[in-house]
């Protein structure tokens, strides 16, 4: 089960390993580590009515589990958070 978001978060991103992947989010009042990224894969959206593409990252962290999401232009977004 999960629970809709679809707030903007502050993001801060690996520059090691696969690039552009989440290491950390801040959320609930303090920084959440990414302990895994168990999956990712980029949506387009309603391509005809503009919509633009985001990146989702499915990642676990020691306090559960959640769907981030990154805009074309770089804004970070918690999309779900997955009980």
């Amino acid at each position: 089960m999960s629970r809709k978001v679809e707030r903007p978060i502050r993001v801060e991103e690996s520059t090691q390993g696969p690039q552009g992947h989440p290491v950390s989010f801040y959320w609930s009042g303090r920084w959440n580590r990414v302990d895994a990224v168990i999956d990712s894969w980029r949506e387009c959206g309603e391509w005809w009515d503009g919509a633009e593409e985001h990146d989702y990252f499915l990642v676990s962290s020691g306090s559960g589990c959640y769907e981030l999401s990154r805009t074309c232009h770089g804004q970070w977004e918690l999309s779900r958070i997955i009980d």
